[in-house]
């Protein structure tokens, strides 16, 4: 925090990012909203409207205008910003868990000499089978025929036993999660998230925030076990493992809480680059529920009717805002 308070520029785009939360919470509240109009709210006979028409003959001048169904463009930036907030804290949140399990995974070796055994490791494909399951057909409601998933699966599986056996290797949990992670990042993230979104019955901000943090969870694992494998040779630890301290002793309370300063600041780029995803999605039109207004669909309103530039130039903007603060506040915690 003492860095962060010596950078006024990492400050002033906190100031801002409050603000655009604040303002966003408080004045575009759902129905008439204090501000006199919410995101939803329809003017019939202020339709189209630009921040320099006369406004005369309506009950509420509109700031920044409307669209062609008569929203308010002030009051659908705001629902935007509460949308790009909640899917980036929800999404980085839920990705930096799974992060944290799964570095965990991957580095308990360097303090035990337990290997993953033929029954464990099938234990675990089941466990992670049903996992896939669970978050198929309860968490994203999707309709695909889960056969073809467990083919796969077991394919894989199959065929990481075999090699392991034949090359009489012993199957660590880091060698697996490392492949996981290098097959992971490889994956083209928006290609997957448009064709899990073409699949989904009901999209909801959970859902998607559920689908884009287990795309981008693999950045978090593998940050945190290159820092937990740098702990590990220090003599602090190498002291806390002599003195016969317990795995969930050492991991909670020393590997962890030290293993989080580059994390923190990984956080504010991951939120960087979900809020661009989820502008990317709301401009497609894909992901995104037809009743709310985001910054992208926004500025996707704009390319109907050129006239309306109003609504690329302001949500353009805020937009571009938000991400330039995310990140000074990143450079300042790393720095």
């Amino acid at each position: 925090m003492t860095q962060l308070s010596h950078n006024r520029l990492a400050v002033a785009a906190l100031m801002v990012i409050l603000i655009f939360g604040c303002c966003s919470s408080l004045l575009f509240v759902e129905g008439s909203g204090r501000y006199g109009y919410s995101y939803s709210t329809l003017d019939i006979s202020g339709r189209g409207i630009s921040p320099l028409d006369d406004q005369s003959h309506l009950s509420h001048r509109h700031l920044l205008g409307t669209d062609k169904l008569g929203r308010d463009t002030l009051a659908g930036i705001g629902n935007g910003i509460k949308i790009a907030a909640y899917l980036s804290v929800l999404s980085v949140g839920l990705a930096l868990l799974i992060g944290i399990v799964m570095s965990v995974l991957s580095t308990f070796h360097l303090f035990t000499q337990v290997r993953v055994s033929p029954p464990l490791y099938w234990i675990s494909v089941l466990g992670l089978w049903y996992s896939l399951y669970l978050l198929t057909y309860v968490v994203l409601d999707l309709e695909v025929d889960f056969t073809y998933v467990t083919i796969g699966l077991s394919l894989i599986s199959a065929g990481v036993y075999i090699a392991s056996r034949k090359w009489n290797s012993s199957l660590t949990a880091d060698q697996m999660i490392l492949k996981i992670i290098e097959l992971w990042r490889t994956l083209p993230s928006l290609l997957i998230l448009l064709i899990i979104a073409s699949m989904v019955q009901t999209m909801t901000y959970t859902t998607l925030s559920c689908m884009i943090a287990i795309l981008i969870w693999p950045s978090f694992a593998r940050l945190l076990r290159g820092e937990i494998i740098k702990l590990s040779s220090l003599p602090y630890i190498k002291s806390a493992i002599a003195s016969g301290a317990s795995l969930r002793v050492l991991y909670l309370r020393h590997l962890l809480p030290n293993a989080m300063a580059p994390v923190i600041a990984h956080l504010c780029f991951a939120m960087v680059s979900v809020i661009l995803l989820e502008a990317t999605l709301s401009f497609l039109g894909i992901g995104i529920p037809y009743d709310q207004v985001s910054l992208g669909g926004m500025i996707k309103a704009s390319t109907d009717q050129i006239a309306y530039w109003w609504l690329a130039v302001f949500p353009g903007m805020i937009l571009v805002v938000l991400l330039i603060s995310l990140n000074k506040i990143g450079t300042s915690i790393l720095q």
